[in-house]
């Protein structure tokens, strides 16, 4: 997979390139500030099948490809490569209408120590166990003391999109409410590797956290406390803020849920990634658990600008001393603040440097940033009068 294929999106005038190196996107259309600039300058800027039913739908099997996986999971346009898979086919999959259900998420990506075909509701079984007779996962062994059995792990590498990643997801189990206090809970984690912003590289690290702590996520970290088969726990509680129970459950078979959450990291843009997410058995095959992974949950910021000339009325173009530009950049939603928008790569006839050194009144900016709650952000350019 090679790098420079990461997409890109362009709105051009004629000349100077400024091309956005956080925002790899390509939308393959080019628009000018103006038909006739006295400055000329250009722009790279980003913009940016299932039964209907009112249960859970559940697909697995052969004919649901890893590729298939990958593609549910990452967003429209990102780029990847090298997927593999370890597990049994009845172990992964996609769903849904999770809408009709307290799963949180409406359809994506699952994958399962049992089968694909136990997850539907509802609730009949206080441990139910399909055992595939499948290896376990020396990542996932390192998550807990004991052995992994059924492991299912899908694996690829990827282009980063911005400079975090996030992946909405939930975990569930049949762990849930028995044996929440056993070490040989079943574990499930989300492993990256790559470029460390801050120095180094990730060496597989799972960012499946329970929030605003180090814990992996497991029943073990995040319960209510411990119950009898078919009895709603009352605690006392682990992380319970971030706990479902499900033990009258009409939807969903699993015992318990996590609630939807998000593993993130920060990433260098147009960087390649390695992400490994997996689910294991631990200590025997017995009583499934299953992650299941948000549509779209790796998706791109979808930045999109405006150009306001300033002052309004004189003109239709960039004029030199007396026509400048607002430009501004804005993120779907504050959400995904703080961020920052790297330029780079100036070519062309005009200087992006301030005059006298360059042709404009101010340096074009070699990035702009989002602060933290906000959703926009803005530079101004002004051609200067240089004859």
């Amino acid at each position: 997979m090679e790098r420079d294929k990461a997409r890109r999106f362009f709105v051009m005038t004629p000349r100077i390139l400024l091309h956005l190196k956080r925002i790899p996107y390509h939308f393959g259309i080019m628009r000018r500030l103006s038909d006739i600039l006295r400055v000329p300058l250009l722009f790279f800027f980003m913009l940016a099948t299932y039964q209907s039913s009112g249960q859970l739908t559940i697909q697995t099997g052969p004919e649901v490809t890893p590729v298939f996986l990958v593609e549910c999971i990452l967003g429209d346009g990102v780029q990847f490569d090298n997927v593999a898979y370890q597990g049994a086919d009845v172990a992964r999959g996609v769903f849904s209408h999770g809408d009709s259900t307290n799963l949180g998420i409406k359809c994506g990506a699952f994958l399962t120590t049992g089968s694909g075909y136990d997850i539907p509701g509802p609730n009949s079984s206080s441990g139910i166990s399909t055992g595939n007779s499948m290896p376990g996962h020396p990542a996932l062994n390192a998550l807990t003391t004991g052995t992994t059995y059924d492991a299912s792990v899908l694996e690829f590498d990827f282009i980063a999109e911005s400079d975090t990643l996030r992946i909405h997801y939930v975990f569930g189990s049949e762990d849930y409410n028995e044996s929440v206090f056993s070490l040989g809970n079943d574990v499930c984690g989300i492993f990256l590797s790559g470029p460390n912003p801050a120095g180094g590289v990730y060496p597989d690290l799972n960012i499946a956290k329970v929030p605003e702590t180090g814990l992996n996520v497991s029943a073990y970290t995040i319960n209510n406390g411990q119950a009898p088969s078919f009895t709603v726990p009352t605690g006392p509680c682990e992380n319970c803020q971030y706990f479902q129970d499900n033990t009258f459950g009409v939807t969903l078979e699993y015992d318990g849920f996590t609630t939807v959450l998000t593993a993130w990291a920060l990433t260098v843009p147009c960087e390649i990634y390695h992400l490994k997410i997996g689910v294991a058995d631990v200590g025997d095959y017995a009583f499934d658990s299953g992650i299941f992974i948000g549509h779209n949950s790796i998706t791109r910021p979808g930045i999109t600008h405006e150009t306001i000339l300033v002052p309004p009325g004189l003109g239709d173009d960039l004029l030199e001393g007396v026509i400048g530009a607002d430009v501004i950049f804005r993120l779907p939603d504050i959400s995904w603040s703080p961020f920052l928008l790297e330029f780079q790569d100036v070519l062309g006839t005009a200087n992006p440097s301030a005059y006298p050194d360059g042709d404009f009144e101010e340096e074009i900016p070699s990035s702009v940033s989002f602060g933290l709650g906000s959703d926009s952000t803005a530079f101004h350019v002004m051609p200067v009068m240089d004859g």
